[in-house]
């Protein structure tokens, strides 16, 4: 069962905060499926100005949130950190903004 609670806390964090100039890692105390209710999540991030929220679209997993802002774009990651450590130079990652 996900932990919605954990996971909205850090995205709040991340939605208050006012820049984040340098790469920031959340990480989380277990995996989590890319479920409906995450693709919900997804789906409204990348609503916002200037947001993009990514997924991994080959595990369709997360372990932990990443945040970045470039050029004005804030980069959110629901990442898969076994799988990017496995496949390095290979992106996997992929807008979640239509399921």
């Amino acid at each position: 069962m996900i932990n919605l609670l954990d996971i909205n806390k850090i995205l709040e964090s991340i939605l208050k905060t006012d820049t984040f100039d340098v790469f920031k890692e959340f990480k989380l105390d277990t995996y989590y499926p890319i479920n409906q209710d995450i693709k919900s999540i997804l789906i409204n991030l990348n609503s916002k100005k200037n947001v993009r929220a990514y997924f991994n679209k080959n595990t369709m997993s997360f372990n932990g949130i990443s945040v970045i802002d470039i050029k004005g774009e804030r980069f959110i990651e629901f990442y898969d950190d076994i799988s990017d450590m496995m496949n390095k130079g290979l992106d996997f990652t992929e807008l979640g903004n239509d399921f």
